[in-house]
């Protein structure tokens, strides 16, 4: 969340969520090896499960940078897959 990729996407973005709701998704999605429940993330993100497609969709224009599918939806929508390698990539991520 402190890349300068990152806090550039964040301009491009209405209402986007805070730097430490963020964090709290991106290591939920990482600690459940890259796939949760829409209603697992808005969870992890502190929210009730209103509109988790909506945020799910906020989320995705966050970190899909120029296209690259690093947050997609999967299981016919009712899940998300964070693409972890190409996460790191995109928002220069020492491991």
């Amino acid at each position: 969340m402190a890349s300068e990729t990152f806090r550039f996407q964040r301009r491009f973005v209405r209402k986007p969520p805070e730097p430490e709701v963020m964090a709290a998704v991106v290591d939920a999605l990482v600690a459940a090896d890259g796939v949760l429940s829409l209603t697992a993330v808005a969870a992890a993100a502190g929210k009730a499960g209103r509109n988790a497609d909506g945020f799910a969709a906020t989320l995705q224009r966050l970190l899909n940078v120029e296209g690259y599918p690093v947050l997609e939806f999967s299981d016919n929508g009712s899940r998300l897959r964070l693409n972890v390698p190409l996460a790191r990539e995109q928002f220069q991520v020492d491991s």
